[in-house]
Parts: structure tokens; sequence; C-alpha cells
């Protein structure tokens, strides 16, 4: 491998490619779930606001993402989305001269992190033509790629339209406006360069009619990084992420995978945009091609395991090795404890091509994910669309042979989808695929496509082979779908990425459900969003792990979801999903437990919707106890997070537990605004279907719309019977 570094065939000299964000990129084809993995054309066909600033920092900033990720990745993403939310996201009504100014102060301290994390030129053009800010020589490695930002800013009166070259070698044209006062309005471009030639040289940016600036570069040999990991409990080879920064500031992948997009990028969800992952997959070995200097490597895996990091100081041409290795600071199958994704499509990037199931194994051990739910999908594309698909169909349904021990488990399952009145249901512990697999415009067929059957059939069809329900996203299409309807039925057996608001309105109706989650891959990264479920136990024993009892742990709420800290509540000795009977005035001792390897924030015990107890704190372990009189019926969750959000599915560093219920005199929690929310919610969703609900007869549209008004009914009834309870 390393003289392969230095004898590799050549390429076209510094072959100096300039990236805008992708823009002048044709869209690809549309994914499931409404994902899309292409990016913003040039001209979006209709905008929020004119902002020439943003709009062009968009596109920097999503390059960067997609090509040059650093350790400011999800600075730049974030920064992007604000810009994307003010200039093209849909809005009830146009952004405010507040969002648009923080959407702008986001992309200036994003670019100002630009500037310390990556190499960057400064070209500023006046009436004496470009000149170059002094700098350092740019360091490049050969046969590597390495990355420059160009800062260019404008000192004229007017827009400076150019045609810039470098190496001569044509690129984009750009308009560069001059600056505002008081402002650094500046426009930046990414280029990414493979030099053929070592040694001290000086590359020639062209910028058309308004002249020219030399840059120095100095061209090394790269050094190669070899690596292995260890678990170190048992000193054998494992899987896990590896994050290395180059002496550039840019994340490298390692060799073995990085041409695999499944593995190494990831689309935004409901963005036309991808990035690239900062991390790279090992399968307990891997070999890093990187520029010499100041290297950082890190190793994780999962969330019961810390960081392990080293830093070293690569020589040009040199082969080093490292060896890293893990130890879980909580073990939590030991516990009972057992982590599952309910939501993975195991699929390439683009949906409708199968993964190979050897790398989902490596993938379920590198994120410490015992349980992996492989769910079958139909998806309704037009023929220039490349068709429709039924995928991922590597196995029946079932077990994956090869793949399930007492420690480790692969599922195929079914996602049954309706887009736009039911929403989509995961369908876990099948013997055989449920048909159809979905229903109405979208998923399910063209405009015109029937909504039938609805969710209900095909919930009860997997109840009969021993399976569960789990609702899959939120409250479902438009907020105001069936899901509420499923939940007071019965007919729902969890909860995947629902908001916690939702989830205690649900509870404060007297329904005992538990919260799941999945990472929906390959829209995000397998198990970046999990669930934790309880072993039962018999004669205080600890039963093992079988997949038939963690699904019945999900189905009861035995449950935690998480993308970072664990929790782990009690009440009276009671965990979630548990219900305690206790007299009016007993005591009732609630202990929390909180770990993450990142600080925790903000950990709370909740209960009946009102924050009983709020710790705020930067360690990475905290113990809550309080003491709670039980004058009455109680529902008790706890949760953690470092920014305010409640849904492991939406940021890093979330975690919330299923319920533990407590009645007094026999009671329900039962709180009529809660239960008339719901009601109003089902009203809504009766409207959407009889206005734009297609069926193939008034029967089916009769049936549909029966099953709203049952969940209508029943709601109606809580909120009378809780009305009458608080008189």
């Amino acid at each position: 491998m390393g003289m392969m570094m230095t004898t590799r065939a050549p390429r076209a000299p510094l072959a100096l490619l300039l990236t805008l964000a992708a823009a002048a990129l044709a869209p690809a084809r549309a994914g499931a779930h409404g994902e899309f993995a292409y990016r913003l054309p040039a001209a979006p066909v209709q905008t929020n606001v004119s902002s020439p600033f943003l709009e062009r920092s968009y596109r920097f900033l999503s390059e960067l993402a997609q090509r040059c990720p650093t350790s400011r990745q999800s600075e730049m993403m974030a920064a992007a989305e604000a810009v994307y939310q003010v200039v093209w996201a849909w809005r009830p009504s146009p952004p405010t001269a507040a969002d648009i100014a923080g959407a702008e102060q986001a992309v200036r301290n994003a670019l100002a992190m630009v500037e310390r994390d990556i190499q960057t030129v400064r070209i500023h053009m006046g009436p004496e033509g470009p000149r170059a800010e002094p700098h350092k020589p740019l360091r490049a490695a050969l046969g590597l790629e390495g990355y420059v930002a160009l800062r260019l800013t404008n000192g004229g009166a007017a827009d400076l339209a150019i045609q810039p070259s470098i190496a001569g070698a044509a690129l984009p044209p750009m308009t560069v406006p001059p600056l505002r006062s008081g402002t650094d309005d500046a426009c930046w471009a990414l280029v990414a360069w493979t030099p053929e030639h070592m040694g001290s040289q000086t590359v020639e940016v062209r910028l058309g009619g308004a002249g020219a600036v030399r840059l120095p570069v100095l061209v090394e040999c790269p050094a190669l990084l070899r690596g292995r990991i260890l678990e170190a409990e048992t000193g054998k080879p494992w899987p896990g992420r590896v994050t290395v920064q180059g002496s550039d500031g840019v994340l490298r992948h390692g060799e073995a995978f990085k041409a695999n997009s499944t593995l190494s990028e990831k689309p935004v969800v409901f963005r036309p945009a991808s990035y690239r992952l900062p991390f790279f997959y090992s399968d307990g070995s891997f070999e890093v091609v990187a520029p010499p200097g100041a290297t950082r490597v890190t190793l994780e895996r999962g969330f019961e395991h810390g960081r392990a990091q080293l830093s070293v100081q690569l020589r040009a041409g040199e082969t080093r090795s490292v060896t890293l290795s893990l130890r879980r600071f909580v073990d939590l199958r030991k516990m009972g404890w057992v982590s599952g994704d309910t939501h993975v499509h195991w699929v390439r990037n683009s949906w409708d091509v199968n993964e190979e199931l050897g790398l989902l194994g490596m993938v379920q051990r590198a994120e410490d994910v015992r349980v992996v739910n492989n769910l079958t999908l139909y998806q309704y594309r037009t023929a220039d669309q490349g068709g429709a698909f039924v995928k991922p169909d590597q196995r029946p349904m079932g077990p994956v042979p090869g793949m399930c021990d007492d420690a480790w488990h692969v599922q195929m399952a079914e996602e049954y989808r309706n887009d736009n009145h039911y929403g989509h249901i995961n369908l876990l512990g099948l013997t055989s695929l449920i048909e159809p697999l979905a229903a109405g415009a979208g998923s399910g067929g063209p405009a015109g496509a029937p909504d039938w059957p609805t969710n209900r059939p095909i919930i009860e069809q997997a109840r009969r082979q021993g399976g569960i329900s789990i609702e899959a996203h939120n409250l479902g299409p438009f907020m105001a779908s069936a899901v509420a309807a499923n939940v007071v039925l019965g007919l729902s057996d969890s909860l995947d990425q629902l908001d916690a608001e939702h989830y205690y309105r649900f509870l404060n109706c007297g329904i005992h459900i538990g919260l799941s989650n999945g990472s929906d891959h390959p829209a995000r990264v397998v198990g970046c969003a999990r669930v934790y479920a309880r072993m039962p136990r018999a004669s205080g024993r600890l039963l093992p792990f079988t997949y038939a009892r963690w699904l019945d742990a999900v189905r009861s709420g035995r449950t935690f979801t998480t993308s970072g800290p664990l929790l782990l509540l009690k009440v009276n000795g009671r965990e979630p999903g548990d219900t305690l009977d206790v007299p009016a005035g007993a005591m009732l001792d609630v202990e929390l437990r909180a770990l993450s390897r990142d600080p925790l924030g903000v950990v709370e015990v909740v209960a009946n919707g009102r924050v009983l107890k709020s710790v705020r704190t930067q360690g990475r372990r905290c113990t809550v106890r309080l003491r709670v009189r039980a004058d009455e019926s109680r529902w008790f969750c706890a949760r953690a997070s470092r920014n305010g959000v409640w849904n492991a599915i939406l940021s890093p560093d979330v975690a919330h537990t299923s319920a533990v219920y407590t009645r007094v005199g026999g009671r329900e929690v039962m709180r009529a605004d809660d239960a008339r929310f719901y009601a109003a919610n089902l009203q809504e969703h009766v409207r959407r279907l009889e206005a734009m609900g297609v069926f193939q007869s008034a029967e089916q549209r009769t049936r549909a719309v029966a099953e709203a008004r049952e969940g209508i009914a029943r709601y109606e009834a809580i909120a009378a019977q809780a009305a009458k309870g608080q008189r």
C-alpha cells in the first residue's frame, strides 16, 4: 500500500474541481417516504425571500457537508437548514425579519468556522485587480483529494460577473456582489483538487477579465494509517465507528467502504440534499490515507460505550499502525434491557436495491444495536422514475438465518403505508408478508389510487400471525391521521418517533401504551434513534433474550427510547410498562438513573404532563430522587435532552422513557381537554377523508369514516368521564 501511494497512475495535472453545492446537478429518482436524495436545483421554482447571500451560502455549506465533512459538520448543516427554512421551505406565512436575520447570523457563524477548520484563501477584487491576502503555502498530499475554500469579496460599486479558471480549467461562472457597508458579504467556493507532482508549486486562479492571483502550494507524500479495533473485554477484533480528522481539518474515510454510498453518506430527510457521514464503519481493521501532520482518531460504538481517542503525528510517506479498544461503561443487556431499531430498510440510498446483509451484521455490531427489524415496503414510481419496487426482500418474513443468536437478532418485517390519511405502520413479528403493502396515492400508486384497505384490517392480520403494530411516524400524515383512532381502539402496540406532548395526551386519556423508535435507514444511520426493551422476570429471575420476549416488551411498554442518554426509571421499584395500584395518601419513591457518554444537559421527571423535578447538569451520570404523595392517579416518565428537544428521532442526545402507571382507587388518569384534542384531531381526519379520500365504493368510504368516528366516540366518552370526575 505504501508503494502504491508513490507510484499510482498519474491524474490530470492538479485536477481542480470547483463545486458550488451541487447547484447544477439534476434531480435523481425520488425515494420512499417522500425523502429525496437529490440536490437543490440551480434555480428553485419558488422562494419565500430573495436573498442571493443566503442562497449562495446554502449551496456552499451543503457542498461542504456532502463532500468535505469537518468536525463542525453539524453546525454547517444546521446553518444550511436555517437558510432552507426561510428561503424555500413551505410556510403558512412569510418569514419575518427576525427569521431572516437569524438565518444570516447562523450562516456567518458557520462561515467563520470554515476559516478555522479548512484551508481558506481570501481574494479581494478591487480597482487594481484581485489580490490574495498573505497566507502560508497551501498544503496538499500526492494523489489525495484535498480541499481549499475560496472567499471572494468585491470592493467595486457593482456586481462583478466572473468566469473563474484554475490551472487552465474553466469553472462555473460566479457573480460577486459589492461589499455592503458594515457587513462581510463574501462569496464562497470549494475547490477540490488532487495533485500529481510533489514539491513546491504555484496554482494560478484566473478570475475572467478581473485578473488572476497565484497561490503557493506544497505537495507532500501522504501517510497511511492502519488501525485495529479490539473489544476490551475479550481482546478480540470487533466492528466500530471510526472518525479520522486529518491535519487539513477534513474527516477522512477508510479505504474499505468509502465507495459504498450506503455506508458513507445519507440523504437529508425531506430536503433536496445529501451529506457525507463524518465517520466510517470498520469491520475490526481499517486503512486511511491521510495528509501528513497532526491526526486525531476516534472510536465509538453505540450508547453504552464511551469514546476512545488518540492523536498521532503522521510523517510524510510513513505507514503508522494504531490499536483502539472500547469498554462498556454500563451493560444494559445484563440488566435485562435489549436495544433495537424498529425501522430499518436495508437497501442502498436509492431505496430500490437490496444492500448486502453481511454489511448489516457489521453495522449492527458497530452501532451496538442488538435487534434490527428489516422492513419490506412497496414504493410506487412511474416507469420513467425507474418503476415500482418491493424492497428490501433479501429473505421472507421471520428471523434471518445465520444472523440470530442469544445476543444479536435480525428479523425481516413489513411496513404498510398510506401517505395521505392513515399513516405508516411497522408490522413486526410476522410469519408471512401481508398484502397489499401500501394503499393510496404516493407510496401505493399514482393519483387516484384507492385509500383502501385502511390500517385496521392489516393490523388485525398481523395480530393473527402473532405480530405487533407500531405507529411509524409521529401522528401520521398532516398530523391528523388514523393514528389517534388506532391508539384509543387498542390497535396500536407502540408509538415510534412521537413528540412528547402528544404522548402525554394519550397517557392523559387513560391509555397505557409505550414509546419505541427506529432510524428509517437509509434515511438515517441505523440505530441513531433506538428503543431499549426490558426482558421479563420469572420467580425473581431475569429471563434471557428472545425475539418473542423483546416484542412482548415493546408491546407492553417496558421501554425507553434514545439517541444517546440511557434512562432507568423506577417508581416504588416498578419500571416503565408496570402499573401500581396504591391507596390514597401512600408515598411514592421515584428514582431516575441517567447515564450518557456525553454531558446530559437537562434531566427531568414528568407526571401527568407536569415536570416534577428538573436537573441541569454537564455530568455524564445523574441520579434524581423524589417522594410524591399519591393524592391522585399519575403516570410517571423520565426524559433527558441537551437542547430542549424531547423526541429522539429529531436530535442526538435525547431520551424519553415510557410510563410507569400509578392508580389510586383503581382510577386511570383522564383529562377532558386532552381527550377533546384527539377527538378534534380525528374530526380533521374525517374531513380530509370525506373531501380527498379515494375509494372504489361507497361501502369502503363508509367503513373508513366509521373507524375514525368510532375513535372520536371513544375520546368523547373519555372527555365526558373525565369532566364528570373533575366536578
